[in-house]
């Protein structure tokens, strides 16, 4: 494997692992700002909200790489 091929896969794995932890990130504000709110809605409401952005930025990212403009690297 070419070195930059490597470094290319590595990336993706970090910005893979920075896009989880912004998810969980997001969960933990909704949840907490719900909580203060009404503790028996907070855990449905933050997996939904969650769920939601997911499901948003899933199709999103379907929808770009299916045109095929996702950038190359040469």
């Amino acid at each position: 494997m070419h070195p930059k091929e490597l470094l290319r896969k590595v990336w993706q794995v970090i910005s893979f692992i920075f896009v989880l932890y912004g998810f969980y990130l997001f969960f933990l504000f909704v949840w907490d700002t719900v909580n203060r709110v009404n503790e028996k809605l907070a855990l449905p409401v933050a997996f939904l909200m969650t769920l939601l952005l997911v499901g948003v930025s899933s199709l999103l990212w379907i929808r770009k790489h299916l045109r095929g403009s996702s950038p190359s690297v040469s």
